[in-house]
Order: structure tokens, then C-alpha cells, then sequence
């Protein structure tokens, strides 16, 4: 039987072969993603609610911006182990997204004693990183414990409130609710939105009696963008459909064309980062203001070739790979 490395019973062969070390290098790899992806997202999990806690108490109490009121060092430091002791005498965030938790021997509950030495450990083995890249880590061997994966539905769920996992996630909400509140809304915001509803009145009062002098205008204005739309997605369909073959993976196998491959994925993805409205107002500066129509197809061009080329290059991926490999063995290309 065929076991790839990511395999849980998986025996490279030989480090001396270079095969046997390639192949050690990607099992050591895919442990120490395994065993440090719960941890990557608790540490994030945790360090967010400190930022967000501290920001919203130095701005009550001082109207200032703070994210830590402790040194750099102390964060980092805190971080770290709140997220051991997270991991170690409960089911984290992190656990639960990868769907796993802590199990003793024979699917018991681990025990207080268990926990603790899971938890001293776990600064010498997970923290150095190295240390996830054995086939059963050091905290988890000395503990007796085991991060195993949960089948969904297999045990009845607990109520929120009675969950390290619920009750993280309440204190989060909350603390975002009260920082976007404390920060966003001054003294006198409530009474001023109470007492002038007349001001916006004069708003709504328009929108239900229009101006009827512009309607000219406003037609001609209303075709204007229909053909400035289409004349942008046919053009950026002519740009983007032989551009996608050198932006799919599986047709980019030379260094070369690779090397083209991550260009045009980088700046596409750059294109596609910035809104039309943004590369209009770019346009607008470099044509004249006397061109507007002209730089709102420019706009609406990038992000269409951005958009269709990423669209038809993950198509030509999702393709079916027999056919692609039996032209190659007859020597096309």
C-alpha cells in the first residue's frame, strides 16, 4: 500500500537518497503546520481581544489611542501564555476550527495533573517550533494526552456560556461593541440626532419632489455609462482570455513561464485591490477632467481584465488533467 508523506504511517525512506530527504523535509513540514495551526490562531485570537480591550479602555478613560499599555515584550510575553494556558485546561478557538481537542489515553478526560504537565511542556515543545516536527510531540508524549481530531456530531454540544470557546467569543463581541460605540459616538451625539431631525428633512423632502429641468442630462448620462460598461467588459474580455492561460498553474511548468505566472497573478491581484472608483479618480488626473468618460472606461477596463482573467485562468485549472497529459507524452507541449 502507497502512503504519502502527509500520511499519519508514513516512513520516508533513507535521508541519504535524495528522495528520502526530500520527502523527510515535507513530513517534517506538514507536522509542524498540523501542530501549529491551533496555535497560530489563538495567538492571533487573543493578541486581537488585548489591542481591542485596550484601545477602547485608554480611550474612555483618557481620549487617547493606546494598543498595549504594557511594553512590546510583556504583549508578546502575555500573548503567549494565555494562549498555552488556553490550550492546555480547555478547548480553544483554535481547537475548535481545526476540529480537535485534548483526549487522554483510552478517550478519558485528561485529569488536572495531565493538563499542568501539558501545559510546562508546552513551552519547550511548541514554542521552539522544532518540536511539532516529531511524529508525537514532547508535551503530548510526557502528558499522556493527545490533540485528536473530533468527527462532527459525534458528542452533544455544550452550551455557549459553559465553554472557554462561547465565552471568548461573548467578551469579544462585546468589547467591540463598546469600543465602536465609545469611539465613534462623542458627548451630545444622542441629544443632537433627538433634536434636529428637521435638517435631514429637507433631504428626504427633495428626494420625494425631484427636479424634472435635468432629465435631458441625466438620460444622456445613463447611456453614457451603459456603453462605457460594455465597451470596457468586451475589450477587457479580448485582454483577459489570452492572458488567463499564462496566469493558470497548470499550464505555466517552465521556470519561465512560472516566472510569468507570479508576475501577472501579482499584478492582477494588485489591480483588483483597488476599487474602479479609485483607478477613475487616477485617470481622471491623467486624461483631464474634460475626458471624464474616457477615464471611467479606463477604470472599468483594468478591473474587468483583473477580474475576467482571474476568472478564466481558475477555469482552465479546474480542467480535467488526462487530456493535458496524453498531449504532453506525444510530445506536444
Amino acid at each position: 500500500m502507497m502512503h504519502s508523506p502527509t500520511d499519519d504511517n508514513y516512513k520516508p525512506p533513507s535521508v541519504i537518497t535524495r528522495k528520502g530527504l526530500s520527502e523527510t523535509l515535507e513530513l517534517i513540514r506538514h507536522r509542524i503546520s498540523i501542530g501549529l495551526a491551533p496555535v497560530l490562531l489563538d495567538l492571533g485570537f487573543i493578541g486581537t481581544l488585548w489591542v481591542l480591550i485596550t484601545y477602547g479602555f485608554a480611550w474612555i478613560a483618557w481620549k487617547e489611542i493606546h494598543y498595549f499599555l504594557v511594553p512590546d515584550w510583556l504583549f508578546v510575553l502575555g500573548v503567549i501564555e494565555a494562549t498555552a494556558i488556553w490550550e492546555s485546561f480547555g478547548r480553544s478557538l483554535g481547537q475548535r476550527i481545526v476540529g480537535k481537542r485534548l483526549i487522554a489515553k483510552g478517550l478519558s478526560r485528561p485529569t488536572v495533573s495531565q493538563r499542568i504537565v501539558y501545559y510546562l511542556l508546552f513551552h519547550i515543545s511548541v514554542l521552539p517550533i522544532v518540536g511539532l516536527s516529531l511524529a508525537r510531540p514532547l508535551h503530548e508524549r510526557l502528558s499522556g494526552l493527545t490533540l485528536t481530531p473530533i468527527l462532527r456530531g459525534s458528542e452533544k454540544p455544550a452550551p455557549w456560556y459553559r465553554t472557554t470557546s462561547g465565552v471568548f467569543i461573548a467578551v469579544s463581541v462585546a468589547a467591540l461593541l463598546i469600543t465602536t460605540f465609545a469611539v465613534t459616538i462623542e458627548g451630545g451625539t444622542w441629544e443632537r440626532f433627538l433634536k434636529n431631525p428637521s435638517k435631514a428633512g429637507r433631504i428626504f423632502g427633495a428626494l420625494l419632489n425631484p427636479t424634472f429641468q435635468f432629465w435631458k442630462d441625466a438620460v444622456f448620462k445613463l447611456f453614457e455609462t451603459i456603453y462605457m460598461a460594455i465597451m470596457a467588459t468586451l475589450i477587457g474580455v479580448l485582454v483577459a482570455a489570452p492572458l488567463s492561460f499564462f496566469a493558470a498553474r497548470n499550464l505555466t511548468r517552465t521556470p519561465v513561464a512560472k516566472l510569468f505566472y507570479m508576475l501577472i497573478r501579482g499584478v492582477l491581484s494588485f489591480f483588483r485591490s483597488i476599487e474602479p472608483i479609485v483607478w477613475a479618480i487616477v485617470f481622471l488626473v491623467w486624461v483631464g477632467p474634460a475626458r471624464n468618460p474616457f477615464a471611467g472606461f479606463l477604470a472599468l477596463l483594468i478591473h474587468s481584465i483583473a477580474d475576467l482573467t482571474k476568472l478564466y485562468a481558475e477555469r482552465i485549472e479546474s480542467i480535467e488533467t488526462g487530456p493535458v497529459e496524453a498531449i504532453t507524452a506525444t510530445g506536444g507541449n
